[in-house]
């Protein structure tokens, strides 16, 4: 439910809400991020061991969960990890043509 959630409570953040419903907003975001469901913490970890196998098969399946519901942890956490295996390609690209 946190997912779906907590687009909704960022958006109300940026309309300038009262004092008393920004705190009350700060602390439900807080609690969201602070201990995902099972189902979360396995998709997160499947991220993780994608990103660490990192072939192109990895990368593909990655995409393919980037494109996820907007807001969505999964989808910003395999956004973030294709970041770094592009990151960390190039910097292996320039270390072998310093060789």
């Amino acid at each position: 439910m946190g997912d779906r959630v907590e687009p909704a409570l960022r958006q109300a953040l940026k309309g300038k809400p009262s004092p008393e419903v920004q705190q009350r907003v700060k602390t439900l975001l807080a609690a969201l991020r602070a201990v995902p469901p099972a189902s979360t913490l396995r998709a997160l970890r499947a991220i993780q061991v994608l990103e660490r196998i990192g072939t192109r098969e990895a990368r593909q399946v990655l995409q393919k969960l980037a494109t996820g519901a907007k807001g969505a942890r999964e989808t910003q956490d395999a956004r973030e990890a294709l970041q770094r295996l592009a990151f960390s390609g190039e910097q292996y690209e320039l270390r072998m043509k310093r060789r």
